[in-house]
């Protein structure tokens, strides 16, 4: 298959990155492409010999015998898969992981820097204490996974992005997605917090997060918006001044973009936290059987990039709805 190499604008947003590309990311294929066809060219002799030992593993456990006895068979199939993930990762895993971290932490940085002023961790995190502060989860959870941490100023905001996957402490899958982290949004004081309405709080777990934050149910005049979303604010006035029908508008645009699959949203200490559910693994640089500086691969992670950066667009118009209204109430 015959690669695209010269890059082709197709939209505003790309703009000037035709030249960016040339000069500051083809150029990296001289020094990633030796690493990928390494990885490749191993990669059918490590196949085969990590499914070799776990056939062989599998039958030293049978021949035992002893654990299966011992366990009544009910971990054994927990053991033979977690040899085989085990020799799986060692042999083959471990190296294409290898790769793509490498090949990421070159080619995303570039890709923010064309946008604006961002840092990038591939394995960095929103910390854990912001995410249990804006209470749109349950307590007793724990980041399972976090990755691809995007942390700087866009349009005047300092904002955090992550995908991640959180689960509880008995490993019950709670969500996956992105979260996005808007710090000072606004001066306006309280706190609202909007979860879709087939939450997976329990009703005790409700109870608490109210109690926790001082927080009141709510209704909107919306009979589609309140049919989407559960609704608790610090007050009734914080809730009319930040549900306007343009910001329900808007969560209802972004909540029907993601399929109405769980988008939840917190105004807590003038900061805003929305946890957008997707299933997609963002950022990623493609397969270890074609070169990651392509133009194609290039053209669909700068997409993604703009993806992530429409939904904080959403969210800044809402800041600015706010900033609009505190600097009109004053008078």
């Amino acid at each position: 298959m015959k690669l695209p190499y010269t890059y082709k604008e197709t939209s505003d947003f790309e703009k000037g990155f035709a030249e960016y590309y040339e000069k500051h990311i083809l150029p990296l294929k001289d020094q990633l492409e030796p690493q990928r066809s390494s990885v490749e060219s191993k990669e059918p002799r490590n196949k085969f010999f990590a499914i070799t030992l776990s056939i062989f593993s599998f039958i030293g456990v049978m021949f035992t015998g002893k654990f299966y006895a011992l366990t009544g068979g009910k971990a054994f199939g927990k053991l033979i898969v977690g040899v085989c993930v085990g020799i799986w990762w060692l042999f083959v895993g471990r190296h294409r992981t290898k790769y793509f971290y490498a090949a990421k932490e070159q080619i995303v940085p570039l890709l923010l820097k064309f946008i604006g002023d961002f840092s990038y961790e591939p394995k960095g995190k929103i910390d854990d204490e912001i995410i249990k502060s804006h209470l749109i989860f349950p307590n007793g959870f724990h980041n399972k996974n976090s990755e691809d941490c995007i942390k700087g100023v866009y349009k005047g905001v300092n904002i955090q992005i992550s995908e991640i996957s959180i689960h509880k402490y008995d490993n019950a899958y709670l969500f996956k997605g992105l979260l996005i982290f808007l710090e000072n949004v606004s001066t306006l004081e309280g706190s609202i917090i909007i979860k879709p309405c087939d939450s997976f709080f329990s009703s005790s777990e409700e109870g608490s997060m109210k109690k926790k934050a001082n927080l009141i149910p709510y209704k909107t005049e919306s009979e589609q918006f309140d049919f989407e979303f559960k609704i608790y604010a610090s007050s009734q006035e914080i809730a009319q001044k930040l549900l306007t029908p343009t910001f329900q508008s808007k969560l209802l645009g972004l909540n029907m973009i993601f399929s109405g699959s769980g988008l939840r949203c917190s105004y807590i200490n003038k900061n805003i936290l929305i946890a957008v559910p997707s299933t997609e693994n963002l950022f990623e640089t493609g397969t270890i059987d074609i070169p990651s500086i392509n133009a194609d691969n290039i053209k669909r992670m700068l997409n993604e990039i703009k993806a992530v950066l429409g939904i904080v667009d959403s969210l800044l118009s809402i800041q600015k709805m706010l900033v609009k209204y505190i600097r009109i109430s004053k008078y």
